[in-house]
């Protein structure tokens, strides 16, 4: 079996350590994720975020200020000297940033980078929740085929036995058209199940370049499982989560962005260099310029807008941390519950075989009617279904929540 990173909280000691997954044999072989997980068009698409927020990186760090040059003609005129000329001035203009301010956009320009790096891990994590949703609806589909499957079996078994019965003359028409009905009714099924097979596996090959499992095997899947504490999976959770993260970078990022603006009350001077030539070239003049903005009237506008933003970003990243701490409770919860579901399930099951095979005998003794054996096999099989839903509900409820602790299918270092 599949050895992944398990919480200390599952174990006697607090550490981190290998155990054995449960219900590995249920999922794709991690190659093929990894594979399908790097060509999905989430992945893919968030190239193009990691390209802005770089390319905006290199925009804070540079500066958004060009050089500007500046050229005038003036003619003069002397009529006391009766004297005509064309004067020429030339320039150089660019505004500087002052010290503080480069400090603070190379600081929005790591943050940008860190948000680049962040999305890809956010886009990993969403595509492998789809690519888990339907893995599971896929398995789940061919897990009640495959019980559709043993009742046919059961009943043309069944049904042999009748026609022999029949040749015997120790069982009426009657008993084989009710079975040849019942397997009537199951052949039905079985075609409407085989084409809710064929549509979520269609929706799986979307995004998954292996092939699903063609049998589901839950013979060896474990019942109950040791959750361990609830906080220190919450703390997992949050630690691992690049949702939580990328907000966290986004509320840093406005918190800087509104400081930024702040700064602007110190205004950045424009340095100019001029050159002019006059009196008909017999002055030329060289000089420097410095230019301050007095006043503008918008910034105390700007700067409240940026820390307006500021403050939703951080209510947005209170949100996202509360909506990741109840969905981990709820799923922990769910876990709990079908646990103790599954118990009873499994119960019951036990029950309808014992009463299956007590009416298969008292069927070949005479002793109840076909329809009390099909009405017993049914149960039967009903709750085999029932409980196959909740081993692999389970199954996809735990592999979540290790795919949200990013101890399953987690983005590598190097990925």
């Amino acid at each position: 079996m599949k050895k992944i990173l398990l919480l200390s909280a599952l174990l006697p000691n607090v550490m981190w350590a290998q155990v054995e997954m449960p219900f590995s044999a249920l999922l794709p072989p991690e190659n093929e994720v990894r594979q399908s997980l790097e060509q999905h068009p989430m992945v893919q698409a968030n190239q193009a975020t990691m390209d802005y927020e770089r390319a905006n990186a290199q925009r804070l760090i540079q500066g958004e200020d060009p050089w500007q040059a500046r050229f005038a003609l003036q003619q003069r005129r002397n009529n006391q000297a009766n004297l005509n000329s064309v004067e020429q001035t030339m320039g150089l203009e660019k505004r500087l940033r002052l010290p503080s301010k480069v400090a603070m956009d190379k600081q929005l320009a790591q943050t940008a980078l860190s948000i680049a790096q962040l999305s890809r891990g956010d886009a990993w994590h969403e595509a492998a929740k789809i690519l888990l949703a339907d893995w599971f609806a896929v398995s789940k589909a061919q897990a009640n085929l495959q019980r559709i499957d043993e009742q046919l079996a059961l009943l043309d078994k069944q049904l042999a036995v009748i026609n022999k019965r029949i040749s015997a003359g120790d069982a009426p028409r009657l008993e084989r058209l009710l079975v040849e009905q019942e397997r009537a009714k199951l052949a039905l099924q079985r075609q409407q199940q085989h084409a809710e097979l064929a549509q979520q596996q269609l929706n799986l090959q979307r995004y998954y370049r292996g092939q699903p499992l063609s049998h589901i095997d839950l013979s060896q899947i474990p019942s109950q499982l040791n959750l361990g504490d609830e906080q220190t999976w919450i703390k997992q959770v949050l630690a691992a989560n690049h949702e939580l993260e990328l907000a966290e970078e986004h509320s840093k990022r406005q918190d800087l962005h509104a400081q930024r603006v702040a700064l602007e009350k110190k205004p950045d001077p424009t340095l100019g260099i001029t050159y002019s030539r006059e009196q008909a070239g017999q002055e030329n003049i060289i000089g420097l310029s410095v230019s301050v903005p007095l006043f503008n009237p918008a910034l105390k506008s700007l700067v409240n807008m940026a820390q307006a933003q500021a403050s939703q970003a951080h209510y947005q990243q209170q949100q996202t941390a509360q909506r990741l701490t109840q969905e981990t409770k709820q799923r922990l919860l769910s876990l709990s519950a079908a646990q103790q579901q599954l118990q009873q399930a499994q119960d019951l099951v036990t029950q309808q075989q014992a009463n299956s095979q007590l009416f298969v005998k008292a069927y070949q003794l005479g002793e109840v009617s076909i329809n009390d054996w099909l009405l017993s096999m049914r149960q039967y099989v009903e709750a085999c279904q029932q409980r196959d839903l909740l081993k692999l509900s389970l199954a996809e409820d735990y592999s979540r929540l290790l795919v949200d602790s990013h101890l399953l299918w987690g983005l590598a270092e190097n990925e």
